[in-house]
This record gives structure tokens, C-alpha cells and sequence, in this order.
């Protein structure tokens, strides 16, 4: 099932450029934070704190890694719900099991004219394959 989900996520320019954007965020974190410490910039011949070995210098490197991994799970999560997670309610639904595109429930009377849970039309999709809303 997920490998016709990727297949669905890969036709589609906006999901790609959604989940790289949504997933790469933190990567400024990371470059502002190293610019911020002196990692980036020069130091006119000083001994880098984080390279010198001084607890101020390591406590702020490690605290910058533990932000960065903490901002890139989050993102990383976002991105998936997102950008993932209809391509692969629209998979399941393509194979016959008849499922809400917008919030995944199990539609129990599949001709019904919306999603009990969350209220979208259970057939109408825009040209991304997404929930169109009421």
C-alpha cells in the first residue's frame, strides 16, 4: 500500500516541494544557532569555544544539536501528516476500502455524503488528490 502512496506523493510537484519545505525549516535553526555561538563565523585567530574545549562552548553545542534533532522530529511530523497521509488514504481508498480522504475513517456506509468525523464530502477531491472542505 505504501509504495502506491509514494508513487501518488511523487506525481505531485506540491506534495514534494510541501514536505521538503515543511521538513528543512530547521535547518535554519541549525545555521542561526552555529552563526550565533561563533561556530560560523571568524574569530580572528581565537581558540573556538566549542573547538577549545570550554564548558560554556560544549554546553551551547550540545543544547544546539538537542534544539536542532527536537525542531527537525517536529517538522519531520508535520510534513507527514501534511504531505504523506492523504496520499496514502487516497491509496487505501483506490483499493476498495472506503475510507474518509480528509481525516482517514472507516466510512461505514460508503455512499454517504460526508465523513461523520470530520464533516468533508466523502468524493470531492481537488486536483492534488486532497479533502476539498464544505
Amino acid at each position: 500500500m505504501h509504495w502506491r502512496a509514494n508513487l501518488l506523493m511523487l506525481r505531485s510537484p506540491q506534495a514534494i516541494v510541501g514536505f521538503l519545505l515543511l521538513s528543512l525549516w530547521p535547518l535554519a535553526f541549525l545555521l542561526a544557532a552555529l552563526w550565533l555561538i561563533g561556530f560560523l563565523g571568524g574569530r580572528g585567530g581565537a581558540p573556538h569555544p566549542l573547538l577549545g574545549g570550554q564548558p560554556l562552548g560544549i554546553a551551547a553545542g550540545v543544547a544546539t544539536l538537542v534544539g536542532f534533532l527536537f525542531l527537525q522530529h517536529i517538522a519531520f511530523s508535520i510534513a507527514l501528516v501534511r504531505t504523506y497521509a492523504p496520499c496514502v488514504r487516497k491509496a487505501i481508498r483506490e483499493s476498495g476500502v472506503p475510507i474518509c480522504l480528509g481525516c482517514g475513517q472507516l466510512l461505514h456506509a460508503p455512499d454517504a455524503a460526508s465523513c461523520p468525523e470530520c464533516g468533508i464530502a466523502s468524493d470531492a477531491k481537488d486536483a492534488s488528490g486532497g479533502p476539498n472542505r464544505r
